[in-house]
């Protein structure tokens, strides 16, 4: 994944309000965001509340979060507590299809923010609040735009490794259960190797993968039979066992319940010989459970000797092109059917790719999103 500093120079902030919230001697302030909200603590000590609990504040603290969270602020007995509020939308603009085109960004922070450099970020948050405090809204000033990057770019590495820390204890309980799918695992044991109390380890761990401990097992059972299904000769019976359910008849009603087909009828269609001719296309496949073949063609013809007698070798079902590979489509077709693929994206290839194996039956949305929850899992540890 390419880091959010990488990000940076194609992104457009677009400032669209900013604030001062005043709160005297132990009172409270709630409200839910409406768009992306960066909050600075400037005076004062308190609380924040969030989705995963109470948060202590202390004069220079920053928090960020999305649209939509709910926030509670509590002032301390001792005084008044200043926070500074700016709250903005992000695009990110770049060329595709030959166009330039933008599209919200999502940014990859959530909660406390950390900075490489404190007292340089305090300064820059104050100098641009300072100047926020007399423009109109939405900003037109290149400067003052410019300090709210900068601000962006002493937080980012110094926040993501700290995040990094604070969740590894979570990154390992989702790797147990990814990899171990036949256990069965006890939530207040999970909860205990984490630090944390039942309810904390429930909010912590849904906030960071979509859904619960319980069902994110399930959903990784899923996923290691869908492999199983489609790339072994193991009888359904065998698989359920192998990813922990011991009734065949209680993993067939799961996995029709989430997929959409049963089991039986998921190996009838997809236990078939798919070839691809680029890595994007074998994602694509691999995430509907069948594992393709990869033919590396690196610049020659799909067809060119000895390529053609290794792709003639393989007793091919399917052949799933691009579109640039389009002028080899006839002669590809006398060894196996040929699909050209003419979206790569991930959302519209799967779309585009279950009718062609005859499995317009799956849930889709189930596949997609379990794509997504993966992909996010991997760029965890990648900062």
């Amino acid at each position: 994944m390419k880091p959010f500093s990488g990000d940076l120079p194609q992104l457009w902030f677009e400032l669209e309000h900013y604030s001062t919230l005043k709160l005297d001697a132990h009172h409270f302030h709630e409200w839910y965001t409406n768009r992306n909200t960066l909050l600075y603590l400037a005076e004062g000590e308190g609380t924040l509340q969030d989705v995963l609990g109470e948060h202590k504040l202390n004069a220079g603290d920053f928090f960020f979060y999305p649209k939509e969270e709910r926030i509670k602020l509590t002032s301390s007995r001792a005084g008044c507590l200043i926070i500074r509020k700016i709250e903005f939308d992000c695009v990110r603009i770049n060329r595709r299809e030959g166009a330039w085109k933008m599209h919200f960004y999502k940014l990859p922070f959530w909660g406390r923010l950390h900075s490489s450099s404190p007292t340089i970020t305090q300064h820059l948050m104050e100098k641009l609040c300072l100047k926020l405090e007399y423009r109109n809204f939405p900003m037109e000033s290149t400067r003052d735009r410019a300090l709210f990057y900068q601000m962006w770019e002493y937080m980012e590495k110094s926040t993501k490794k700290q995040r990094a820390n604070e969740d590894m204890p979570l990154y390992h309980i989702a790797e147990m259960l990814r990899e171990h799918v036949k256990e069965k695992f006890i939530m207040e044991e999970l909860a205990n190797k984490a630090g944390l109390n039942i309810s904390e380890f429930f909010k912590r761990f849904k906030h960071e993968y979509g859904t619960s401990p319980g069902q994110y097992h399930t959903e990784q059972r899923l996923r290691k039979s869908l492999e199983m299904l489609t790339g072994s000769s193991l009888k359904i019976s065998e698989i359920a066992h192998n990813v922990g359910y011991e009734d065949e008849y209680y993993f067939s009603r799961v996995f029709k319940k989430k997929l959409g087909v049963s089991p039986a009828e998921f190996i009838k269609k997809a236990r078939k010989k798919v070839l691809v001719v680029t890595p994007k296309l074998k994602d694509i496949v691999q995430c509907i459970g069948i594992k393709p073949l990869l033919l590396n063609c690196e610049g020659a013809s799909p067809y060119s000797a000895p390529i053609s007698q290794e792709i003639e070798d393989k007793n091919l079902d399917y052949i799933l092109i691009p579109p640039e590979y389009a002028a080899h489509r006839q002669e590809l077709s006398r060894i196996a059917p040929v699909y050209i693929l003419s979206n790569t994206s991930m959302a519209g290839g799967v779309q585009q790719l279950l009718p062609i194996l005859k499995l317009e039956v799956l849930e889709y949305e189930w596949l997609l999103s379990y794509h997504v929850n993966e992909k996010n899992e991997n760029r965890q540890v990648s900062f």
